[in-house]
């Protein structure tokens, strides 16, 4: 699952926002996991 923000304002410029989440199950005990990736 994850979610983008395009156009967002910053410094003057615009930024691409990326954040992506997993919940891994089973042997790995539930694990959550979370990334975020800005690119300006």
């Amino acid at each position: 699952m994850g979610y983008a923000i395009d156009n967002l304002q910053m410094r003057g410029g615009n930024a691409c926002l990326k954040i992506d989440c997993a919940l891994l199950m089973g042997d790995l005990q539930n694990t959550f996991m979370l990334g975020a990736t800005m690119s300006f």
